[in-house]
């Protein structure tokens, strides 16, 4: 026997935890809303910035840190903004495999969502490391340790942008990523999640 802590389905209409069992009755397919946002990152020469993309984005105001695969090709890209001037910089990542995820020539290709021109490529270990601006206030404490790029083979690449938004408090990969980095700590109850999290726990 032995006494740990563990990220559980929840049920809010029951006030209770669900066992996988009953996590999985009556399970059904939905479609979720899903956003991109835009990571701005410290002390970067561009001003560039990470883009996750999530289905889940009721729990960014949790956010503690991003994840890459260290396996993984990134780009850093200018980008125009559809019907405007704006110029943005960005990472994301590609498949390499692709012929057409890039212009070899120029760098340069004309999408759907704008033209953009690619200024470097680089790996996700490279990325690991690079600290960010956190998109809101909550957890400012936890800045020596939190809102930084961690590497982690658990971001595929058949979805999203190859960049994972990490909430400790609502996924059970985020909450073992984060554990491992010591941004949060399981020593004790009291100590397991920054206190912050009491204002955003069902």
């Amino acid at each position: 026997m032995y006494r740990g802590f563990k990220v559980m389905p929840y049920s809010v209409g029951c006030y209770t935890t669900l066992s996988n069992f009953e996590a999985g009755l009556n399970y059904k397919d939905v479609s979720d809303p899903s956003i991109m946002i835009s990571f701005p990152l410290l002390e970067d020469v561009d001003g560039a910035a990470m883009v996750a993309w999530t289905t889940t984005p009721w729990n960014l105001p949790s956010n503690l840190a991003l994840r890459v695969n260290m396996n993984f090709t990134y780009v850093k890209a200018q980008c125009k903004v559809p019907n405007g001037d704006v110029s943005k910089v960005m990472y994301t990542s590609v498949n390499r495999d692709n012929p057409k995820s890039s212009d070899k020539k120029s760098g340069e290709k004309k999408a759907d969502l704008g033209s953009y021109k690619i200024l470097t490529r680089m790996s996700g270990s490279e990325l690991a490391g690079k600290r960010y601006q956190p998109l809101f206030d909550y957890f400012l404490e936890l800045s020596s340790v939190a809102f930084k790029v961690l590497s982690d083979e658990y971001v595929k690449e058949d979805s999203g942008m190859g960049v994972v938004h990490c909430a400790p408090a609502f996924g059970e990969d985020d909450y073992r990523v984060c554990l491992n980095e010591g941004i949060i700590d399981s020593r004790s109850e009291e100590s397991h999640l920054p206190s912050s999290y009491l204002l955003l726990l069902p």
